[in-house]
């Protein structure tokens, strides 16, 4: 079984009045359970706003903050997760942002641009342990921006 690195708990120290809070743009059911058991591996308390268009993530994104976006990159809908990426370099720029895609990373790479300053990429299968340290390691980092700032 896995132990929570002392890392982790630092994310979710007594200080924190609310829990971490993760929107996840992805519309196949599958990976959305492999990155449940990947947020129970870092804490039990994250909240996990699960949708599957980028129509319903701008909608939340008006009426909730969230600590980080994990977007794949082809979603239900005529917009992708790239539409999102960018509406959030312009509207939330502080907020940390995790793609996730089946796409081979040169791929990614073209479809985000050469001028742009790409976010994180963890390509499909997504590997247990490497999603596990860069999201809590984003979400550390999160924590600790918000409370310099």
């Amino acid at each position: 079984m896995h132990t929570q690195n002392p890392d982790h708990r630092r994310l979710f120290s007594t200080r924190r009045l609310r829990p971490k809070r993760v929107l996840l743009l992805e519309d196949d059911a599958y990976t959305e359970v492999v990155l449940g058991r990947i947020f129970r591996r870092i804490h039990s308390s994250i909240e996990v706003t699960w949708i599957k268009s980028v129509a319903e993530a701008k909608a939340k994104l008006l009426c909730q903050q969230f600590d980080l976006i994990i977007a794949d990159i082809y979603v239900e809908g005529t917009e992708t997760g790239l539409d999102l990426w960018h509406l959030c370099e312009r509207q939330h720029a502080d907020l940390p942002f995790i793609f996730i895609s089946g796409l081979p990373v040169h791929e990614f790479f073209n479809a985000i641009g050469p001028a742009s300053i790409a976010p994180p990429y963890l390509p499909k299968p997504l590997n247990m342990d490497e999603c596990t340290q860069l999201v809590s390691t984003v979400l550390l980092a999160e924590s600790i921006r918000r409370r310099v700032v």
